[in-house]
C-alpha cells in the first residue's frame, strides 16, 4: 500500500468513527441545545426564570458556558481527525467545563453522551502526548 494510500485510509478510519460518536452523541447534544434555549427564553421574557433569581441565571450561564465543551470536543476531534494537535487550553478548559457542568447533574447526561465523554477522555490525552512530545524534541 502506497504512503498516500495509507494516510488517505487512516484519515477515513478516523473521519467515519468521529461520524459515528457525534450521531450517537446526538440526543444529548438536542438536549443541551433545547435546555440552552428554553432557560434563555424563559429568562429573557420573565416567564419561568426570573433574571433577579441568582440560581437561575445561573443555570442559563452554566449551559450557555458548557455549550464550549461542545466546541472544544469539535475542534480536537478536527484536528485528530488531521493528525494534528491543538494549544494545550483547548483539552484542560474544555475537560474543566464539562465537569463544571457534569457535577451538579450527578452525572446524568453521561447517560446520553457517553460515546463523546469516552472520545474526548481519549482525546485529550491524545493531544497533550503529542504536545508534550513536540515540545520535548524542540
Amino acid at each position: 500500500m502506497q504512503p498516500e494510500t495509507a494516510e488517505r485510509s487512516f484519515r477515513t478510519g478516523r473521519s467515519l468513527f468521529s461520524l459515528l460518536v457525534w450521531l450517537l452523541c446526538a440526543p444529548g447534544i438536542f438536549f443541551h441545545l433545547m435546555f440552552a434555549s428554553f432557560a434563555g427564553g424563559a429568562l429573557l421574557s420573565g416567564e419561568g426564570l426570573s433574571p433577579f433569581d441568582a440560581e437561575s441565571v445561573l443555570v442559563f450561564l452554566l449551559l450557555i458556558i458548557t455549550l464550549f465543551a461542545w466546541v472544544a470536543l469539535g475542534w480536537m476531534n478536527y484536528r485528530w481527525m488531521e493528525d494534528r494537535t491543538v494549544h494545550w487550553a483547548w483539552p484542560v478548559f474544555g475537560t474543566m467545563i464539562a465537569l463544571v457542568a457534569l457535577i451538579p447533574t450527578r452525572f446524568v447526561p453521561l447517560l446520553f453522551t457517553a460515546p463523546g465523554v469516552l472520545m474526548a477522555i481519549y482525546l485529550c490525552i491524545w493531544h497533550i502526548r503529542r504536545a508534550r512530545r513536540h515540545v520535548s524534541h524542540t
